[in-house]
């Protein structure tokens, strides 16, 4: 069983800019790894991480993943273990054994220390609807996103179960970090500001523009997560810099959202969990409406250029690879149809 003298638990939340820590923990693999700390990583993750494209870090919900990762660490040799994923924030927050009890099993005694990165939570929702839009295959609008937020209760939920196991958690505020999240983790992970290199992207999984956010939800309807390969995937990959727009909002919808969100952020047990200075801001009604674009009917929607150019070939993509499924399935059924000519004439001659 490998012994750690501690394992590093990055655990997003979502929309906090995992992606653009976790590109920066990619490239600076060699310099955690003179300072102690093992980041192991796949050929294929690193290679996005260091390009500065989206990814999931060295952790995602698979079977057998953990069990990869602490022994890919292991096998390092080295004292400490770093493990950066979203996906543990979501397990940790599902009040079911799996992820925590198994890396407490596996890693001996270790010190387990978590970061919590969150966020304001009018940004934050936002953000999130974007993402499910995004990559989840969502077709409703923010207004009915706003209905099944949870986050705070999740929040208090993960941070609970780290304290009942007796691990370390540093939250911190994203919103009041935006600028300085690669030395946050610097600081937690105990080494001098500077250590790690800047990604080579200033953005990484932007939001998208309100063109491509309707255009990518009308996908949805019909291709579902699949269609986030044609639109959103290529263009915050190879536009990472374009400015994002927030959709509208019903206000009716907006209102109670917020009502509901000053209630859970006052709750005792979230309070108790979040400290202070790092609790999510919420805007009163007259603040916050002003920053979302008014509702209308038969609005129109641009693309640039490059929009358009980065569609078309993503479109052009999936249409290479369906033709050539299509070849493929094409030979195959000719090498049926002569096999079933071959054993007609096969059972003929037995028949002679």
């Amino acid at each position: 069983m490998p012994k750690f003298e501690t394992v590093f638990i990055h655990i997003g939340h979502g929309k906090t800019g995992s992606s653009y820590l976790q590109s920066a923990l990619s490239l600076g693999s060699k310099q955690l790894a003179a300072n102690g700390i093992s980041y192991p990583l796949d050929d294929e993750m690193a290679e996005r991480s260091n390009s500065g494209k989206i990814t999931s870090g060295n952790y995602r919900p698979r079977p057998g993943a953990l069990d990869k990762v602490i022994s890919a660490g292991s096998a390092t040799k080295l004292p400490n273990l770093l493990i950066s994923g979203e996906a543990i924030f979501q397990e940790l927050a599902a009040s079911r054994e799996g992820f925590l009890e198994e890396l407490i099993r596996q890693s001996s005694g270790a010190k387990i220390k978590a970061l919590l990165f969150l966020r304001d939570i009018v940004p934050h929702a936002v953000s999130q609807y974007q993402q499910r839009v995004k990559r989840g295959g969502y077709t409703g609008t923010l207004s009915e996103s706003l209905s099944d937020y949870a986050f705070p209760r999740h929040t208090i939920r993960a941070i609970q179960r780290l304290k009942q196991h007796g691990c370390e958690c540093t939250v911190v505020n994203y919103t009041r970090h935006a600028d300085s999240v690669v030395a946050v983790a610097e600081k937690w992970l105990g080494l001098n500001e500077g250590t790690l290199p800047t990604p080579p992207a200033e953005r990484i999984n932007r939001s998208l523009t309100t063109a491509e956010l309707e255009f990518q939800r009308a996908l949805n309807a019909t291709l579902g997560r699949y269609a986030a390969k044609i639109v959103s995937n290529p263009l915050c990959e190879e536009i990472p810099n374009l400015s994002s727009e927030w959709p509208p909002v019903n206000p009716l919808s907006l209102s109670a959202f917020l009502d509901r969100m000053k209630m859970e952020l006052s709750d005792p047990d979230y309070i108790s969990a979040v400290p202070e200075d790092e609790r999510p801001a919420v805007l009163d009604f007259e603040e916050c409406i002003r920053l979302f674009p008014e509702e209308s009917v038969g609005t129109e929607y641009n693309f640039s250029s490059d929009q358009m150019l980065s569609i078309s070939r993503a479109i052009g993509r999936e249409v290479e690879k369906v033709e050539k499924l299509r070849k493929n399935a094409e030979k195959l059924r000719q090498v049926v149809v002569g096999l079933r000519e071959k054993n007609a004439e096969l059972l003929a001659k037995l028949g002679e």
